[in-house]
């Protein structure tokens, strides 16, 4: 059975602590193997097994590994291929660009303040035509005031994407939104939520100016629904191939 998502951040840390490597796919025992390269001697935890009190489901860590010295570093995992770094709805999108904001000189600030106050505008109630039944169905409170996806995508859309790319193509911003999506640093700021590395089947990397900076070349922004129980939300999406 293949695996994905959760299932196989859990085998990797099953792998990492059980060093079960016969038990386990080549792309886990490869990620396993780069843990205990770089920690030979630490735990992994898996985010299921801790309470995340006050830091909602979007933490960027998935796994922990935890030392003798009780420091608890945080790592992000992620699959081979095609990898989305942010799937928020528009509003929580804008705060963390907001946070980000600050960092920047005072002209990039006010371009990417601009952005998230549009960002942040974006329609979180919406159903597309294909969608219509599933939504009456499951969301039927949401469904009774859902605007038009289809117009949204059409119409309204394209505008927010352009001005988005426009300013996200000055490089210092672009790599200081990237480095945010990709670790919670200012958002998670002081919590176990930040995550410092990457763990991949090809490669375990710290999460420095180097690696924001070819990530931040490749990455592909595009503003987008994201559907659940057939109610679609405006959402800016960040994708790169691992």
């Amino acid at each position: 059975m293949k695996t994905t998502g959760v299932d196989y951040e859990k085998k990797i840390v099953n792998c990492y602590n059980e060093k079960n490597f016969n038990k386990h796919t080549v792309e886990v025992c490869n990620a396993a193997s780069f843990l205990l390269e770089q920690f030979p001697n630490g735990k992994a935890i898996h985010r299921s097994e801790i309470k995340l009190k006050g830091l909602g489901g979007e933490i960027k860590a998935d796994l922990w590994i935890v030392l003798k010295t009780e420091q608890w570093i945080g790592i992000s995992v992620k699959k081979s291929g095609a990898v989305r770094l942010s799937t928020a709805e528009g509003n929580r999108t804008a705060k963390i660009f907001k946070k980000v904001a600050s960092s920047l000189s005072p002209a990039r600030q006010s371009l990417l303040e601009e952005v998230a106050d549009m960002v942040g505008d974006l329609p979180n109630n919406m159903v597309s035509a294909h969608n219509i039944e599933k939504a009456r169905i499951r969301k039927p409170k949401k469904f009774a005031t859902a605007l038009d996806y289809d117009a949204w995508f059409e119409h309204d859309r394209e505008p927010v994407n352009e001005r988005l790319k426009e300013v996200l193509s000055d490089m210092e911003i672009r790599k200081a939104i990237v480095e945010e999506m990709l670790t919670g640093r200012r958002d998670f700021a002081g919590t176990v939520g930040v995550a410092e590395y990457i763990l991949t089947p090809k490669y375990f990397q710290h999460i420095d100016e180097k690696y924001v900076q070819s990530v931040a070349e490749r990455v592909k922004i595009d503003v987008r629904g994201k559907s659940r129980g057939g109610i679609s939300s405006a959402c800016v999406m960040l994708d790169i191939n691992i």
